[in-house]
């Protein structure tokens, strides 16, 4: 699925409304380069499982399918594609832990 198909998807679910999509939407057509940032996904498991995932934001579409998690009300998939469309943003996107006390952080740079 493009990332332009995930904002309406996300649209049509009633995730995001039709502002938050138009935005994203205008910030996906006038996206520069952004193929060299990376977006990093870790999971320190509480029993000790921890994985770790390195992505080029270029590739992140095969990868949004997976990032499909709601932790303490927030939906990840779409704070992490808003945060992809910024290309100016680098940094810490998402540092939640949930109710099973594993630790999710994702960061792009």
């Amino acid at each position: 699925m493009t990332k332009t198909n995930q904002i309406l998807q996300d649209l049509a679910d009633h995730k995001i409304t039709k502002e938050e999509a138009k935005k994203l939407l205008t910030q996906l057509s006038e996206k520069r380069s952004g193929d060299e940032r990376h977006i990093h996904v870790r999971v320190q498991g509480k029993h000790g499982k921890n994985f770790k995932v390195n992505v080029p934001v270029g590739l992140v579409e095969r990868f949004m399918p997976m990032i499909d998690v709601n932790v303490q009300g927030m939906d990840l998939r779409h704070t992490v594609l808003e945060a992809i469309c910024d290309d100016s943003f680098s940094g810490e996107v998402v540092n939640v832990e949930t109710d099973e006390g594993d630790i999710v952080i994702v960061t792009i740079d």
